[in-house]
């Protein structure tokens, strides 16, 4: 009966459920707690949502920037052709008969 109890206690020793003789008491074998791989382990996911979070925001910025530009282009063109003043489109307000003679 105690060669049977000694063998079972061998079996539970390297990874059985339980308690055994790894010292933590979660049955894996390893003498280790799991506490601090699954606090690597969700501090990685959270670096790895604050470097996507900075990624959209680039690129939001990025966008926005790119919006401006176009919109200045646009109010530059308006401004010229308000400014125009004899409707050739070239902003100087002007003939151009003058000039090419």
């Amino acid at each position: 009966m105690a060669a049977v109890a000694k063998r079972a206690k061998r079996a539970d020793s390297d990874g059985g459920s339980g308690s055994d003789s790894d010292g933590d008491s979660d049955g894996d074998g390893d003498s280790g707690s799991d506490v601090i791989a699954i606090a690597i382990a969700i501090a990685v996911a959270i670096a790895i949502a604050i470097a996507i979070a900075i990624a959209i925001a680039i690129a939001i910025a990025i966008a926005i920037a790119i919006a401006i530009a176009i919109a200045i282009v646009i109010a530059m063109a308006v401004a010229m052709a308000m400014l125009d003043g004899d409707g050739d489109g070239d902003g100087d307000g002007g003939s151009d008969a003058i000039t090419m003679r």
